[in-house]
């Protein structure tokens, strides 16, 4: 884990309004590795809208004209997570058609791509600088979205850590679907979440034996991704 490297973002709005700091856009398909993005984004402080955190107040809305809004009009970015899946379904491509109607009137980036495959998407063109995510962990994408953020003065960053967690382990968080490892500094600084399939193989028994509040009823062997 020597790599890990977090930024905490602090409470401090620069923007004081009613827009998600970013929107994510995917495929169902794609959820785990978006699922540890929104999860490591919401605990630094990012306002984001993902639809799992969004459950309540979806409920009984019109979803295609809501999440028109949100994609067009109530997000500072959109990050899109192209894949194969994300071509085929309907809800993305609503939200795709939604920020690139948004895109075409901005003067600078609003959609910020990013790619588990080659796929071709509607409007996108190869010219666009994108993420890979194969060579990119979701916690690694947090941080990107983060110092993007802090860049166009949406948030900002208290503090950039330069050194990796140390010691403390905690379980995954409650409100994440998937089971993972938390890494702590201390009580003044949020956590980040690592989703267990992220984890190398050769240090997860190791972590193991640093982790507290593991689930009595949770087994290894069976729930390895």
């Amino acid at each position: 884990m020597s790599e890990h490297y977090v930024i905490p973002v602090s409470n401090h709005i620069m923007n004081n309004d009613n827009k998600y700091h970013v929107s994510l856009s995917f495929s169902g398909k794609d959820r785990a590795y978006v699922e540890a993005v929104a999860s490591n984004l919401k605990q630094r402080g990012v306002k984001v809208f993902y639809d799992f955190y969004e459950q309540a107040n979806l409920w009984g809305k019109n979803l295609y004209d809501h999440l028109t809004e949100i994609y067009l009009k109530k997000s500072y970015y959109v990050v899109m997570f192209i894949s194969k899946h994300y071509k085929k379904n309907v809800w993305p491509n609503l939200e795709r058609q939604a920020a690139q109607a948004r895109a075409f009137t901005e003067n600078k980036e609003y959609i910020l791509p990013a790619r588990f495959d080659d796929t071709e998407i509607p409007g996108m063109l190869g010219t666009v600088g994108y993420i890979d995510l194969n060579k990119t962990k979701s916690y690694e994408l947090s941080d990107l979205i983060c110092i993007k953020l802090q860049q166009e003065g949406i948030v900002e960053i208290s503090n950039l850590l330069l050194q990796p967690y140390p010691g403390h382990v905690r379980w995954a968080p409650v409100d994440t679907g998937q089971p993972g490892i938390n890494f702590l500094v201390n009580d003044s600084l949020p956590e980040s979440f690592i989703p267990w399939f992220e984890l190398e193989d050769e240090i997860r028994t190791k972590l193991l034996t640093q982790v507290i509040q593991v689930p009595e009823d949770y087994n290894l062997e069976l729930n390895r991704v």
